[in-house]
C-alpha cells in the first residue's frame, strides 16, 4: 500500500492511498478512523477519487465520527473513585 495523496482539511487527517485494484480514501479524527474503497475500474485516477470526497460527504463522515465515539465511549467502564 502507497500513500498517493493528501487532502488538507482543519479537522480531519484524509490521505489517498493505492492498494492493488483500490484507492483507499482514509479519513482519521483523534482517535477514530474510517477508509473507503474506490475500485481503480471505476476511479481511474486520483482526481476522480477526490472529485467523491465533497463537504456534504466530510459532514456526513463528522457525524458517523461523533456518533462513533459515543458509542466507544459507552463502553469504557465507570472510573471508581
Amino acid at each position: 500500500m502507497r500513500v498517493v495523496d493528501q487532502l488538507p482539511h482543519p479537522s480531519f487527517r484524509i490521505q489517498l492511498f493505492h492498494f492493488g485494484s483500490n484507492y483507499l480514501v482514509e479519513i482519521e479524527a483523534g482517535p477514530m478512523k474510517q477508509t473507503y474503497r474506490y475500485p481503480t475500474d471505476r476511479f481511474a485516477s486520483p482526481t476522480a477519487v477526490w472529485a467523491t470526497v465533497t463537504p456534504e460527504f466530510l459532514e456526513q463522515v463528522r457525524q458517523h465520527f461523533n456518533a462513533m465515539y459515543r458509542d466507544w465511549m459507552a463502553t469504557w467502564p465507570a472510573s471508581e473513585s
